[in-house]
């Protein structure tokens, strides 16, 4: 129940506010992540094609954990602090995933862009 009611609050900040274009986006930080772990682990794995999918199976390990991993300590330590610490973030971390208003705009811009009515980018 609480995590529903994160949920809608999260929809409400985003009907009222938008988009937050300052908040940097969890899937760019996890695609840094990736490219700062791939470097390492291509290298290890040489060009062995066993090694390397080895090495695919570490860095998607690696990336779980640590994507999964650090939200869940987050949650952790803010509900040892107290429970309605918890819930603010939850809601905060709902708020910028829901895109309310902004996802018709981005579907008009692919489907202009499909039709032609857009020039693709350089």
């Amino acid at each position: 129940m609480r995590i529903l009611l994160a949920c809608m609050t999260g929809f409400g900040l985003d009907l009222i506010f938008g988009d937050p274009y300052w908040l940097y986006h969890p899937i760019r930080l996890i695609g840094h992540l990736i490219s700062f772990l791939e470097k390492p682990l291509r290298s290890a794995a040489g060009k062995s094609p066993k090694k390397q999918i080895v090495a695919g199976g570490i860095l998607w390990l690696l990336v779980i954990l640590i994507s999964t991993g650090i939200p869940c300590l987050m949650l952790w330590t803010a509900e040892k602090i107290h429970p309605a610490v918890s819930f603010l973030l939850e809601c905060f971390w709902c708020y910028p995933k829901i895109c309310t208003l902004e996802t018709p705009f981005s579907m008009a811009s692919i489907q202009l862009f499909s039709l032609g009515s857009i020039p693709p980018p350089i």
